[in-house]
Formats: C-alpha cells, sequence, structure tokens
C-alpha cells in the first residue's frame, strides 16, 4: 500500500515537474520571440513622388528582427520633412535609400528651379566663367560681345543682371570644403524667365557671353 502510493506521488511529481518545465520553456519561447521583435516605420496612406513626408503619413509597428530590411526606417523622425524619391504605397515599411533631405533633393536641378522660371545652359572657358571660380547659388551679371560678319568685334553690352547660377558643369551644390572649392568646368546652367533664356542663347550663337560674379555679401541678390 505504502509503496503504491509512493508510486502515485512520483508519478504526480513528474507530471508537474513537465508542466512546470513546459510552461517555463513556453514562457521563454515567448519571451525570445518578443526580444527579437524590432520596430519600424510604414506608411498609413499612398505618398507620391516627391512628396514631403509628415508625422501623420507614418505609424511605427513592430515586425520580426529577421524580416527586416537593413535599410528600413526604425523612427519617425529619420522620415519627417524628407521627399520621397518615388511611390510609396499604404502599409509599405519606409526604407532609407527611398527618401531624400532637402539637400539632396536640391541635386536635382528640375525641383531647384523656382515656378516661371527656366534652366537654360551655355558653354564657358575659362576666361567668360571668371577663371572658373562661378559657383551654383551665385548670382552673376551677363555680358554679350557682338561678333560681326566681317569677323571684327562689335560693342560689349549687359544683357542680363542679377541672375542665379544653377549649376557648373554637371555640380548643382555649392562646394562643402576647401577640397571640393575648385573644378574646371565648360558649361555655367543659370536659371531665367523663358523671353530672358531666349535671349541668352541668341547671344551666345550671335556672339561671346562672359559672366560677372557678384559678391557674397550683395544685397541686390536677394
Amino acid at each position: 500500500m505504502r509503496a503504491s502510493v509512493i508510486f502515485i506521488l512520483a508519478l504526480a511529481m513528474g507530471g508537474l515537474t513537465t508542466v512546470l518545465l513546459f510552461t517555463y520553456l513556453n514562457d521563454e519561447g515567448k519571451a525570445e520571440v518578443k526580444k527579437n521583435m524590432v520596430q519600424v516605420v510604414r506608411a498609413t496612406e499612398d505618398i507620391e513622388q516627391n512628396t514631403t513626408i509628415t508625422n501623420d503619413m507614418l505609424e511605427t509597428v513592430e515586425v520580426s528582427e529577421n524580416e527586416v530590411h537593413p535599410q528600413a526606417v526604425k523612427n519617425k523622425k529619420e522620415a519627417e520633412g524628407r521627399f520621397a524619391t518615388g511611390r510609396i504605397v499604404k502599409g509599405e515599411i519606409l526604407l532609407s535609400h527611398r527618401l531624400q533631405t532637402q539637400v539632396d533633393e536640391k541635386r536635382i536641378v528640375s525641383n531647384k528651379i523656382k515656378p516661371g522660371f527656366r534652366a537654360v545652359s551655355v558653354g564657358v572657358n575659362a576666361v567668360q566663367s571668371v577663371s572658373n571660380l562661378i559657383e551654383p547659388e551665385d548670382f552673376v551679371d551677363i555680358m554679350y560681345t557682338e561678333l560681326l560678319k566681317d569677323g571684327s568685334v562689335g560693342q560689349t553690352k549687359q544683357i542680363l543682371s542679377n541672375v542665379r547660377v544653377l549649376a557648373i558643369g554637371q555640380s548643382m551644390t555649392p562646394p562643402t570644403s576647401s577640397e571640393e572649392a575648385f573644378s574646371e568646368y565648360n558649361s555655367i546652367t543659370v536659371e531665367l524667365k523663358q523671353d530672358d533664356a531666349k535671349e541668352l542663347v541668341n547671344a551666345s550663337e550671335k556672339g561671346k557671353v562672359h559672366f560677372t560674379l557678384h559678391s557674397g555679401v550683395d544685397q541686390t541678390n536677394k
């Protein structure tokens, strides 16, 4: 009788131990899964290309760490105020390479042009471009020298003033360090009203154009 009781108690203890072990392992598994979840940011609506992203377009969700793209945005602050480089659909996890800052956005020349203006480029040499010292966002006046049919040089006159430079060569941003402060180029892109753009193109075809550089503190640039 005593042996039977001991056997039953042993079975009960074994069963209890199994239940406790299973519960422990199950809780550990849940904790491990929870520990391997990470927060990411996704779109709450469709976001079109070049749209400025705002807080109400975003939400944070938790996903398994194994499913997260290396470039996934993990904090709303990383996306707010940036521009979408392409269309982002509702529910899509935001990726950092699909966002751009305002500085990045200015590298796209079409986004850099002010409403009502056009971008127009003309070829230049070192002399025409103030020894290649003109940089993007400088302001210049444009001089025109007529070349006569007999090969002689006509008068020089100023045809445009206070003109904003959009790009030099293919560079659309000012240099950020002394190492970038000088680069050779053979074209300048400026921002002009359409009629002024026509005048500049005609001048560059009929004669020579020279750019004169404004002072960096010249108040007429404003």
